[in-house]
C-alpha cells in the first residue's frame, strides 16, 4: 500500500489577514511620510520666494530635526520589515 503525503494547504485566513494588515500599514506610513516631506518643502519655498533669509534658516533648522526624525522611522520600519525572515 503506498501512502501518498498530504496536499499542500492553501494560506491560513490568519495570515492573509495580518498579510492585508501590513500592506495597509506600510501604505499608511508611505502616504504619512510624502505629506511630511511635501510639507517641509512648502514650508522652505515660502521664505525663499519671499527673500526672507532669517525665516528661512529658522524654519530649516526648526524642521529638519522632525522630519529627519520621520524619514528614519519610515525607512528604518520597512528595513526592519524586508529583513526579519517569518518563521513557524
Amino acid at each position: 500500500m503506498v501512502v501518498e503525503p498530504p496536499a499542500p494547504k492553501a494560506k491560513a485566513t490568519d495570515e492573509v489577514i495580518v498579510s492585508q494588515q501590513t500592506a495597509v500599514e506600510t501604505d499608511f506610513k508611505f502616504i504619512i511620510a510624502i505629506i511630511v516631506i511635501a510639507a517641509f518643502i512648502v514650508m522652505l519655498a515660502i521664505p525663499l520666494a519671499r527673500n526672507q533669509d532669517t525665516l528661512f534658516s529658522t524654519v530649516a533648522t526648526a524642521m529638519t530635526g522632525i522630519v529627519g526624525t520621520i524619514i528614519g522611522y519610515y525607512f528604518g520600519s520597512n528595513t526592519t520589515q524586508t529583513t526579519t525572515p517569518t518563521t513557524k
